[in-house]
């Protein structure tokens, strides 16, 4: 009989022809709201040959869009893959879940659905886009709906809020400007261990961070030390407005702000 394995085991074989002749595969990535042609249509539409579908953990209100998403890529020879996060309106998680995929996908082309799932989804999607390097191919899209319905009410039963597709924009995206890899691990430091002096944040500079090569590395820092410290660290966080100098006698203490504190979150893994 040719049932829904059969066809589902077709689009893994060829998948695994086109990685073997050399093809990038076309890679979408959507988080599940009340949508059903936003998401597996413009999968369609758009030739994908994997879809990850992102859901929040035990999610049963959003149980059933999940499924006949999943129905219908498959009987179309889409390879589903799903993910989930603890909610779906947390632009933290759903970022660091988006790094994940790009990052196990990276020799393929991306495609970021940000039509679908909650606004911080949206927004996580298309900050993401601008967080790799060269080389990553990674491409945000909007799907506008031919119609937007008006269910009558929350229920059981399959009430998408559109239907139809009338176009599928692709978002324009630029590389973000992130700190450096040796400003980021300072940020890190100060989120694990808390308001950090001066004195130590040259200390941890020069002895973790491989700053010795600018400076000279002796038992006693002083005031070449205490400048170039300032200069290369604290003044370029500053500006980032991802820190707070508080003085304290005759030092200062060094803490994250907000953003400080999201940067943090948004980088790491």
């Amino acid at each position: 009989m040719y049932n829904m394995q059969n066809k589902l085991n077709i689009g893994n074989n060829n998948q695994l022809y086109m990685q073997e002749m050399g093809r990038e595969l076309r890679v979408h990535i959507t988080v599940i709201g009340f949508e059903v042609d936003r998401i597996s249509q413009a999968a369609i539409d758009h030739k994908a040959d994997i879809v990850y579908l992102i859901s929040k953990d035990d999610e049963e209100k959003g149980k059933i869009y999940l499924e006949e998403n999943e129905r219908i890529l498959t009987e179309n020879r889409i390879e589903v893959k799903k993910r989930t996060v603890s909610d779906v309106h947390d632009l933290t998680a759903v970022l660091k879940k988006m790094k994940e995929i790009i990052r196990e996908e990276k020799n393929n082309s991306i495609y970021i659905n940000v039509s679908s799932g909650s606004i911080p989804a949206a927004i996580a999607g298309t900050i993401v886009a601008t967080m790799f390097e060269d080389g990553y191919q990674i491409k945000p899209y909007y799907v506008k709906p031919e119609t937007y319905l008006n269910p009558k009410s929350e229920s059981d039963e399959l009430q998408p809020r559109t239907e139809g597709i009338k176009e599928i924009q692709e978002i324009s995206i630029f590389p973000a400007k992130l700190p450096d890899e040796r400003l980021t691990k300072v940020l890190i430091k100060i989120h694990e261990n808390g308001p950090i002096f001066k004195q130590k944040l040259i200390t941890f500079s020069i002895e973790t961070l491989g700053y010795d090569a600018e400076l000279k590395k002796d038992d006693k820092y002083g005031s070449k030390e205490h400048t170039w410290v300032n200069k290369n660290i604290v003044e370029k966080l500053d500006r980032w407005g991802f820190i707070n100098i508080t003085k304290v006698g005759r030092n200062s203490k060094i803490s994250l702000t907000n953003k400080g504190k999201n940067m943090v979150e948004y980088l790491s893994d």
